[in-house]
């Protein structure tokens, strides 16, 4: 039995403890979060302890707490060689990416687990993510926060030997234009500011296309961390997002972010 440490009592860190809970490969130890009385009632549900910081007696953590404190987080337990599973983002800043990357980390990139077809070269791709306003996610802009997903969709598809380049509008909440990697491109639609919509649209298909969310086919969450445990005992599924698949993501934000007018793509060191 894997003994399971979770950093972050919010709605991801509610989710990955029913996750956690209702496995029967491992158990939810303990749940840490800066307000004990937060992190109480969810370890409850779970009949798992309370506490304001990682014990040693734990076989992995899950941080999911705000994307702004990831850093501060990893960063002890990678010392003391505990592997962590990292919500995405899986830090604030490209250089802070690649560091992290270099322990035994894994990164949430749960849709991965969806089984979706990826499109043909030529396909025209079109994506568009929104939610309304609200407190998750709200501690980075849009780009660190639902477009990830999609950066590591295009990544995996067309990639990840160049960083995209991106023509169009970039604001903190909202993000339109063209995504283009390599010789593909992507319509990309990412914001916070619009009911719950979301789909990825290729080759006259759309595979997923939701609004408001339905019941997925499988629990993309679940199957990612069977992914987790079983690459905890040496059996790495290639769905599971490597540190470095972290890394690409946040850097390809950066270069949206910074590139927002231009065509050339720089290099991915």
């Amino acid at each position: 039995m894997i003994d399971v440490a979770l950093v972050g009592a919010g709605t991801m860190g509610a989710h990955h403890a029913g996750t956690v809970g209702r496995s029967q490969s491992s158990r939810l130890a303990v749940v840490i979060d800066p307000d004990l009385a937060r992190a109480e009632a969810l370890a409850a549900r779970w009949g798992a302890r309370a506490a304001t910081a990682v014990p040693r007696d734990v076989d992995v953590a899950i941080v999911a707490s705000p994307a702004t404190t990831h850093a501060m987080v990893a960063r002890p337990l990678l010392d003391r060689g505990l592997a962590l599973l990292i919500e995405k983002p899986l830090a604030v800043d490209a250089r802070t990416a690649r560091e992290l990357a270099a322990g035994r980390v894994w990164v949430g990139f749960c849709e991965r687990f969806l089984d979706a077809p990826s499109p043909a070269a030529g396909d025209r791709v079109e994506i568009v993510r929104t939610r309304p306003p609200g407190p998750r996610g709200g501690d980075v802009d849009v780009l660190l926060d639902l477009a990830q997903h999609d950066l590591d969709h295009l990544g995996r598809w067309f990639g990840r030997a160049l960083l995209p380049s991106f023509e169009g509008r970039v604001e903190r909440e909202r993000v339109q234009g063209t995504v283009r990697l390599g010789s593909a491109s992507a319509m990309a639609t990412w914001a916070r500011d619009a009911a719950t919509t979301l789909r990825i649209h290729h080759l006259g298909a759309t595979w997923i296309d939701r609004h408001p969310t339905p019941a997925p086919p499988a629990d993309p969450l679940t199957l990612q961390w069977e992914a987790v445990v079983d690459a905890l005992s040496g059996r790495p599924s290639p769905k599971l997002a490597t540190g470095d698949d972290g890394a690409w993501a946040v850097a390809a934000a950066e270069a949206l972010r910074g590139d927002a007018v231009k065509h050339s793509a720089p290099a991915w060191v």
